[in-house]
């Protein structure tokens, strides 16, 4: 016959068995916030706010389909709820900014709208992987850039953004030699002024 348990005894296993399932339940919510986390993306041009854009956005792949450079691809699973929804990956495929938009007029449902901004992101230079902040000779960013002269500049022979000018369109990105690109485009709310990394 086992020894009978104290009120007190009974009370602190009662406190740790509730404890310990308090704290799976907050780790299990911490986790599932943060797997629906959305990270910000690279938008087709005409692209609202994100959070209205992500409510109007039907994923019906009419932009992607107009876009005549095949620019425009739809985010996978690994995207969380933003899977589907039309994305540019600079890397990949640039956006040539046709001048006009048949990824707007495409849009039904106003999630790429005529009035927003038609830019959609910023290029940044990372000096520790850029050629020509390391000593090299590179210039490549500079020279495809089609806003050549405002949205790169060389000074020292080295890249400078302005972040003014910046239209996002990627080519820099895709161009850069450099090892894990030392050039990316982040989404047009990150913008702020001008810019060296």
């Amino acid at each position: 016959m086992s020894d009978p348990i104290s009120r007190a005894d009974f009370l602190r296993k009662g406190f740790k068995m509730f404890a310990k399932e308090l704290g799976k339940a907050i780790n299990d919510t911490v986790k599932e916030k943060a797997d629906k986390f959305i990270a910000p993306q690279l938008r087709p041009p005409g692209a609202i706010a994100e959070l209205s854009f992500l409510m109007k956005c039907t994923r019906c792949n009419a932009c992607v389909q107009a876009c005549p450079h095949n620019a425009i691809t739809q985010a996978d699973e690994k995207n969380g709820s933003a899977m589907g929804t039309p994305i540019i990956i600079p890397s990949s495929q640039v956006c040539m900014m046709c001048k006009d938009f048949p990824c707007i007029a495409a849009c039904p449902s106003g999630a790429l709208a005529p009035d927003a901004p038609r830019t959609i992101g910023t290029a940044y230079i990372n000096r520790l992987k850029c050629f020509a902040y390391t000593g090299q000779i590179c210039d490549y960013c500079h020279d495809c850039c089609p806003e050549k002269n405002k949205a790169i500049t060389l000074e020292n022979n080295k890249p400078v953004i302005n972040a003014h000018h910046c239209t996002g369109c990627g080519l820099c990105e895709f161009y850069c030699p450099a090892q894990g690109k030392a050039v990316q485009v982040l989404p047009s709310h990150h913008k702020q002024g001008k810019q060296a990394s």
